[in-house]
């Protein structure tokens, strides 16, 4: 996709911090929005940065030393007719440059007075987020206001045509949830009305010749019932089923996935209708951690201290070596695969850059964000160095909760009432269609993600055509 727009990002501070937040800020408006991100401290603002740009979007996630310089940018972007987006406190500082009204005499709540909001509906805990000071009351009659605080009877969100204000900062360190998609849906409004557009990637997930082998009938019953309903399949595929004993020095293979012969029809016959998906090599690597696990996708195959146990050289040598083999063996029964999933979404940075060099997708929200791990819901394709990341998902039907269809239905409503056109994942394990009492389950799922309006469609498909 190529950038349709360039925003100017100005936070009050850029420390190392911040590096892993900013960094999820900045992709989401560059992913989401289709956008060029220009970022500058307050400090090294110049007026010729807003030369070209479409928004300018100041982000309150600290104190702002320089308030000159975010007064000028203000100030030069409403001279200029460039909307502006306020993100997080602060805004009460520069209420007359952003045409606001604060409540008088009302500081901003304190961490966790502010629990719930409810945006177009959705109710969203922000317990752990800052507030600013809250606005005035008359201010709903001067926008459209996306969020309203009951407690203190005051806008949280509020749009107009050349504004979007954002009364908070949307995540704490590197994890954002609802109120995150919030804010960027706030954002985006500044940009038009989007077409509504809620797709569904569907995923069959940890898919071995172990598990469903000629045997096996519940892979095949659930595909059958899958091309009937026109659902799209994207295979999370484990190149090799091994002993998982924690304690042998060297891995024994039982077979590859060249045994699971319904897997191989069904790619051959139906290539319309899948995209194959590297799901690791094994899922699994010998290491008391991986002990109880004996079932394939059970075990870990990296682990997040793998830069610290092993080193930084030979972490990235292992997972390079992993990704290779694996790769090999499905192209070898199947098709040289162009998408990729990491073992329960781990690896660390340094081997993840390996798993962005190899795959054009990797198909889940990025798992890292500078040095730290993160946690971003992001139903959208996220770009990163020469890969996309997939959107994160909504969950899968799990064996042991039996109301799981129903938390995955009504995540999906909740996400299609903030964002017209989200993109996220929902996986499925077909050895669900043979538990007892759930037969139905992945009837009713299919259904439900119908009756909510969403579609289902190839991630490939999806990034292959621009917004």
């Amino acid at each position: 996709m190529t950038p349709s727009r360039t925003i100017l990002l100005l936070p009050a501070r850029t420390s190392e911090k911040d590096a892993g937040s900013l960094q999820a800020f900045r992709e989401a408006l560059e992913s989401y929005l289709v956008s060029n991100v220009r970022m500058v401290a307050p400090p090294h603002y110049d007026p010729v940065l807003l030369e070209g740009a479409d928004a300018l979007v100041v982000l309150g996630n600290g104190a702002f030393g320089d308030v000159a310089a975010v007064s000028r940018a203000l100030s030069d972007a409403d001279d200029r007719g460039v909307p502006i987006a306020w993100v997080g406190p602060g805004a009460d500082r520069f209420a007359d440059e952003l045409g606001l009204r604060f409540r008088a005499g009302l500081q901003a709540p304190q961490r966790g007075e502010v629990e719930e909001i409810a945006y177009n509906g959705v109710a969203m805990a922000t317990d752990t987020l800052a507030f600013a000071p809250p606005l005035a009351a008359e201010m709903a009659r001067q926008g459209e206001v996306r969020a309203w605080d009951p407690a203190l009877e005051s806008p949280v969100i509020l749009n107009r045509e050349d504004l979007a204000y954002v009364g908070f900062l949307p995540f704490v360190d590197n994890y954002g949830t609802l109120p995150f998609v919030a804010t960027i849906d706030s954002v985006a409004r500044l940009f038009g009305a989007r077409a509504v557009d809620r797709r569904v990637l569907f995923r069959l997930e940890d898919i071995s010749a172990t598990a469903y082998g000629p045997d096996a009938p519940e892979f095949a019953d659930v595909t059958d019932f899958l091309l009937q309903r026109e659902v799209f399949m994207h295979l999370g595929i484990i190149a090799e089923d091994v002993d998982h004993d924690p304690d042998l020095r060297e891995e024994r293979v039982l077979r590859d996935i060249g045994a699971a012969r319904n897997v191989v029809t069904l790619a051959f016959s139906h290539p319309d209708a899948v995209e194959i998906v590297q799901h690791g090599f094994r899922h699994f690597r010998p290491d008391e951690r991986n002990a109880g696990c004996g079932i394939p996708g059970c075990g870990w195959e990296f682990f997040e201290d793998d830069e610290e146990t092993l080193g930084v050289e030979a972490a990235v040598a292992f997972a390079r070596e992993r990704l290779t083999a694996g790769r090999e063996v499905i192209a070898q029964h199947l098709s040289v695969p162009m998408v990729y999933e990491a073992p329960h979404y781990t690896m660390t940075p340094a081997q993840a850059a390996v798993a962005e060099e190899m795959f054009p997708l990797i198909l889940h929200e990025p798992w890292s964000y500078g040095s730290e791990r993160g946690a971003f819901f992001l139903p959208w394709f996220t770009r990163r160095a020469s890969a996309w990341y997939g959107p994160s998902d909504v969950g899968y039907v799990a064996y042991d909760e039996p109301l799981s269809v129903d938390y995955i239905l009504f995540r999906l409503d909740a996400i299609a009432r903030i964002l017209p056109d989200p993109v996220v994942i929902v996986f499925f394990h077909p050895f669900i269609r043979g538990a007892e009492g759930r037969e139905d389950d992945l009837e009713r799922l299919v259904t439900g993600i119908e009756r909510l309006g969403y579609r289902f469609a190839s991630a490939c498909d999806e990034l292959a055509s621009a917004r």
